[in-house]
């Protein structure tokens, strides 16, 4: 309950300061998610809001802490895109408060109330804590006497700590907990505590003459063990009441956005729903953005089959390998912050690694280039490899064990895509900034660009507007299959996102705010073998690069655990698009791309080439049979039938491939290529697929 101490009559803003420009006005009826973000580039990005929300924003305070008004303030809604140059938060929520003043004529009444919280402190006598050992981050039950509750929290930091007191040991914290410790490490720590209803009868025996019981230990004495203190204080917050506010209809929009028609509109839906039928997929999500304004934002089929959830815009989706380019970015930080050397050697940071990493450089992790065996394949990630996808490992565990891995080539001789390149990033971001990689991701990326969706994957936490991931089997759909925590934590794509937060990313990779141009530069240029030449998948760091048409496209995409997902930026034309789906072996970059032209028909891709069938000798065939690793997951297996060779993709059918050339290969059923690349004997070591780019698979089988 909220308690008034004061009341404090607001004065009239003096409307001196405004924003460069400014587009406000009734939100579009067709759309049903709301989005509010005040971006650092001095852009704010406000969609389908309540007027009560907006001034919730402006004054950054919780929604509940807005009051009164008339009605229309919870039900009229509004879009607001507004630019300034690049601004401290401050500075862009005073221009937001002057412009909503200003439009609608607000005159606001603010009082400073208190509600009750604990506090988390350092005791007296200073924290117990033991620096985290590993990247495992979770507070799991743990075994131990039977009259307490016990957790085993690892790699956990203190903000975590007071989130999960409430929810852990609600008979004693009926509040929210602040984090007042400074501490800003990540722990392990146990907590060991008996639930109130037993400890209260505990003390009440006690307190009548019975011996205390050493089992009673209160949550607020189980903290205390780690030298924190756990304290009920008084928060004050400062709270608005609305006295008076203009009716939206005398609000007119300075300008009009460029919306999609129509037309376009339903040429999108009826392909987008062509596409999913086409490929069985079950749920998909689409985002089109202009320089981070979303044009369309919008969910397909369901998000979790048996419950019967529809995909909406705030539905959230496995990023995959899509990952990777936040992961490429923050490196970028800490290369710009003199961190880190694009040219250090990778040893600088794995001193316990072999002689033969010395070569090898930051630069070749970030562009596959490294040389470094994939740990993911099925021999390594199976019962029997050192990478079980079922079993955890600490963080050093996972490294040691990487670190017994093969070399196969001599830094920036070839390119290979292998998912260890950006463990091991991560890992780096981790020694370097004593952060683990996704809590610097939060802090540095997701946290500014108002990215409240985005997140490491946690199959524990209860997360709003998760969807579910499925497999093909045979025809039959099927749930995902559960793999670790410790697999669901590595920078090689780990993560959660929603098409609502990639328009975010995409603003943020316009303009200077996120990076700097020359570091931009840098990841989105074509990483050269050390012949000098582009390497064959023309392949950046952490995206690929590409052309259509002559326009210029920036793209990547993801695969893992029953998800797939794909984002094009026609950076020449100011387009994005990215569509997230939740079925393994989907092909959503061509729906990416199909989507794109229907939004600018010069985005076509060309009709492709034509492709003739040879004849070749039978015997050849037996050479190329076997599974193919394209990425986390996704196998490409191909098998002989007869004088002839099918390939199938991880969930999806088996479709025959004919020869041009003895290894040259075409499907006709969809415009890819498959390259082998044999060996001396004619066995077939790897595979090049040629479908909206070029990707190099290893022979795991």
């Amino acid at each position: 309950m909220l308690k008034v101490l004061a009341i404090v009559l607001l004065p009239i803003a003096a409307f001196c300061q405004s924003f460069d420009s400014v587009d406000l006005g009734p939100a579009r009826a067709s759309d049903q998610w709301v989005s509010v973000g005040i971006l650092p580039d001095g852009r704010v990005e406000c969609h389908n809001a309540t007027l009560r929300q907006l001034i919730a924003a402006a004054y950054d305070v919780d929604l509940e802490l807005v009051t009164g008004g008339p009605a229309w303030l919870d039900t009229e809604r509004f879009d607001l895109s507004a630019t300034t140059a690049p601004a401290s938060k401050d500075k862009l929520l005073k221009l937001v408060r002057n412009l909503l003043g200003s439009r609608f004529q607000l005159t606001l009444r603010n009082s400073l109330r208190t509600s009750p919280v604990y506090k988390l402190t350092v005791a007296k006598d200073g924290p117990k804590l033991q620096p985290a050992a590993g990247s495992e981050k979770g507070c799991p039950l743990a075994s131990g006497a039977p009259a307490q509750i016990h957790l085993a929290c690892h790699n956990f930091t203190m903000a975590d700590l007071a989130d999960i007191l409430p929810r852990a040991a609600g008979g004693y914290v009926q509040f929210d907990v602040l984090d007042q410790t400074g501490l800003t490490d990540a722990f392990d720590f146990p907590l060991d505590w008996m639930a109130r209803g037993p400890y209260d009868a505990a003390a009440a025996r006690q307190a009548a003459g019975a011996p205390k019981d050493p089992m009673a230990v209160s949550i607020f004495d189980a903290v205390a063990k780690l030298g924190l203190s756990l304290e009920k204080a008084e928060l004050a917050k400062t709270a608005y009441t609305v006295e008076k506010a203009d009716h939206p209809a005398a609000v007119e929009r300075t300008s009009k956005p460029a919306w999609l028609t129509a037309d376009q509109s339903a040429a999108i839906d009826k392909y987008v729903t062509e596409e999913m039928d086409r490929g069985h997929i079950p749920g998909l999500s689409v985002g089109i953005y202009s320089r981070g304004q979303i044009l369309l934002a919008k969910g397909y089929g369901l998000a979790n089959v048996e419950l019967n959830v529809p995909v909406k815009a705030e539905t959230i989706f496995q990023s995959g390998s899509v990952g990777k380019q936040f992961v490429s970015a923050a490196v970028m930080m800490l290369v710009e912050e003199g961190k880190a050397g694009l040219d250090d050697s990778v040893a600088k940071y794995f001193p316990n690694a072999p002689e033969s990493w010395n070569p090898i450089l930051i630069k070749n992790l970030l562009s596959h280039t490294s040389g470094l065996a994939e740990y993911e394949t099925p021999e390594r990630t199976g019962p029997k490899g050192p990478f079980y996808l079922r079993l955890d490992y600490s963080e050093d565990e996972l490294v040691n064990k990487i670190e017994q891995l093969p070399i196969e080539f001599k830094p920036g001789e070839k390119w290979n895509y292998r998912n260890t390149n950006y463990v091991l990033l991560g890992v780096m971001i981790h020694k370097l900034t004593g952060k683990f990689y996704a809590d610097f991701l939060q802090e540095r990326i997701f946290r500014p660009w108002y990215m409240n969706a985005t997140r490491l994957i946690s199959e524990t936490d209860i997360i709003p507007n998760r969807a579910s991931g499925y497999t093909q089997n045979r025809g039959k759909l099927r749930n995902q299959e559960w793999v670790s925590p410790t697999f669901n934590s590595t920078a090689d794509g780990t993560l959660y996102f929603n098409v609502l937060d990639l328009a975010k990313w995409d603003e943020a990779l316009y303009g200077t705010s996120l990076l700097r141009q020359s570091s931009l530069d840098r990841i989105w240029t074509v990483f050269p073998l050390n012949d000098g030449k582009p390497n064959p998948a023309r392949y950046g760091f952490g995206w690929g690069i590409d052309a259509i048409n002559g326009h210029r496209v920036i793209e990547h995409g993801g695969s893992w655990q029953g998800f797939t997902c794909a984002i094009s930026r026609f950076v020449d034309d100011g387009l994005t698009v990215a569509v997230l789906t939740n079925l393994a072996g989907a092909r959503p970059g061509p729906i990416v791309h199909g989507v794109a032209a229907l939004v600018n028909p010069s985005l076509k891709p060309p009709p492709p080439k034509e492709h003739k069938e040879i004849a070749i000798a039978p015997k050849l065939l037996d050479g190329y049979t076997g599974k193919y690793e394209l990425g986390r997951g996704f196998m490409l297996t191909i098998a002989r039938d007869g004088d002839h060779l099918n390939a199938q993709a991880t969930g999806q059918g088996m479709l025959p491939i004919f020869p041009e050339t003895e290894r040259d290969f075409f499907l006709k059923a969809v415009d890819a290529q498959i390259a082998f690349v044999t060996d001396a004997s004619g066995r077939a070591t790897e595979i090049i697929l040629r479908q909206n780019g070029d990707r190099s698979a290893k022979r795991v089988e």
